[in-house]
């Protein structure tokens, strides 16, 4: 099976070890590029194209957003999720996401959230660790957004799935019977080419930030 090829940029050492110490428990993933700011990993990827990049927000000379906003720019089939210890600072993720990062994860990050990244990644859906997940969805900076690909109905239950309400409190809500919130739901995921209730929520999350 192909390797999933994954680059990581950070100024510590340290921090690089560790994340490939968690990819290490999975097969289906390779290291190619291990680089310490933005101009250096610039340079290696005119030698070599991986398919992710771990970007640090926080690094010297060229940072993670100028550095994303050029990659988005020269190499746009690589997907680049931002990553920080700073992960109650609203304001980086959302430059990251505004750079062209489709997701963002901590450095606190275990091994099942490095694989459902790359499988999100790959199924062509953002990502964010539990952890910053539930940091958005507690904050108060950000707002749903109406997006008009969806019907009236169908942005007043990502409204309510944003604000995580359960099928039956949607229903009561609406005043509508809990297969119709089902059949709903099942039509926004197939609008936006979602497969899950999670990835749905991912998905708005990464657009409002976007904005």
């Amino acid at each position: 099976m192909k390797k999933v090829k994954i680059a990581i940029a950070d100024d510590h050492s340290v921090s690089i070890e560790g994340v490939k110490a968690l990819m290490n428990f999975l097969d289906n993933i390779e290291v190619v590029i291990e680089a310490f700011n933005g101009k250096d990993l610039l340079e290696k990827l005119e030698t070599i194209i991986p398919d992710i990049i771990l970007m640090d927000v926080r690094m010297p000379g060229l940072d993670g957003i100028d550095a994303t906003r050029d990659i988005t720019r020269l190499y746009p089939q690589i997907k680049v999720i931002g990553m920080s210890y700073y992960s109650n600072e609203i304001p980086f993720i959302q430059h990251m996401i505004n750079a062209g990062a489709k997701g963002f994860v901590s450095k606190n990050i275990r091994v099942v959230d490095i694989e459902n990244m790359v499988k999100n990644l790959l199924n062509e859906e953002p990502y964010f660790s539990s952890d910053i997940l539930k940091l958005l969805l507690k904050t108060k900076q950000i707002k749903y957004l109406k997006n008009n690909d969806l019907t009236q109905r169908e942005n007043e239950i990502m409204q309510l799935i944003y604000e995580e309400n359960s099928n039956q409190e949607i229903a009561d809500k609406l005043n509508i019977e809990y297969r119709t919130v089902e059949t709903h739901k099942n039509t926004i995921k197939n609008k936006l080419g979602i497969k899950t209730t999670v990835g749905l929520i991912k998905y708005i999350v990464w657009n409002m930030l976007k904005n």
